[in-house]
C-alpha cells in the first residue's frame, strides 16, 4: 500500500506500527505519529482512510481487539490505551459528536502501561513498564465505567514490551527485556482466572 493513500481529509497521516484488524480483515484500525488522541479507520479495498475515531483529547498509544479474534465476529468496538488509562472505543458513537471513546479507567499514579492483550471472553491484561502485569475482567461499572483491575502481578524487573494472553485467560505471555514470562494465572482452588 503506498503511504500517500494515508490522507484523512486534508491531513496528511504517518501511520504508527499499532493497527489492528477491524470488522473481517477489510478494514484496519491504525494510529498516527501526528494525530495522537484519534485513530483512523483504513478501508482495504479502496486504500483510502474512510473516518477517524476520536478519543476526546486523551491520546492513543495502543490498540488492542475487544476480545480475542473480534475482528473475525464484526465486533464494532476496540480498546484503547495510553500509559495512564484504558478505553473502550465505539464508533457507533460517532453520531453524537465525534468523540467515540465510552467506557474509561484512569490512574492518576504513574502506572506506565504500555501494552495489551485480550481473552476469548474480553478480559484484559496489560502489561507495564514497571515490570506489572494488570488483569482487568473488562465490564463496565454501574457508572458505566471500566471496573479497575482486579489483580496486578509484579513479575519482571524490566518493562514488560508485549503481552499475549490464552483465549480462555489461564495463561499469559510476556515479554520483559532479555525474558519470556509464561504466567499461569488460573487459581486452583476455584478453577477461576485472576
Amino acid at each position: 500500500i503506498n503511504y500517500k493513500k494515508f490522507k484523512y481529509q486534508s491531513d496528511d497521516l504517518m501511520p504508527t506500527a499499532k493497527s489492528l484488524f477491524y470488522q473481517g480483515e477489510d478494514k484496519i484500525v491504525m494510529l498516527s505519529k501526528d494525530h495522537r488522541d484519534a485513530a483512523f479507520l483504513f478501508d482495504v479495498n479502496a486504500e483510502t482512510v474512510v473516518q477517524r475515531f476520536d478519543a476526546d483529547q486523551l491520546p492513543i498509544t495502543n490498540l488492542t481487539q475487544n476480545k480475542q479474534n473480534a475482528h473475525l465476529y464484526q465486533d464494532p468496538t476496540f480498546l484503547g490505551s495510553n500509559s495512564q488509562a484504558i478505553f473502550r472505543m465505539d464508533p457507533r458513537l460517532a453520531g453524537k459528536g465525534k468523540t467515540v471513546r465510552a467506557e474509561t479507567i484512569t490512574y492518576a499514579s504513574k502506572v506506565q502501561l504500555a501494552c495489551s492483550a485480550t481473552t476469548g471472553t474480553g478480559g484484559i491484561v496489560m502489561g507495564s513498564k514497571l515490570g506489572e502485569l494488570r488483569l482487568y475482567d473488562g465490564e463496565a461499572n454501574r457508572d458505566g465505567q471500566l471496573k479497575r483491575a482486579k489483580t496486578s502481578l509484579c513479575v519482571a524487573s524490566s518493562p514488560i514490551t508485549d503481552v499475549d494472553v490464552s483465549k480462555d485467560g489461564k495463561w499469559i505471555l510476556a515479554t520483559a527485556g532479555r525474558e519470556i514470562l509464561v504466567v499461569p494465572v488460573e487459581i486452583a482452588s476455584s478453577g477461576k482466572t485472576g
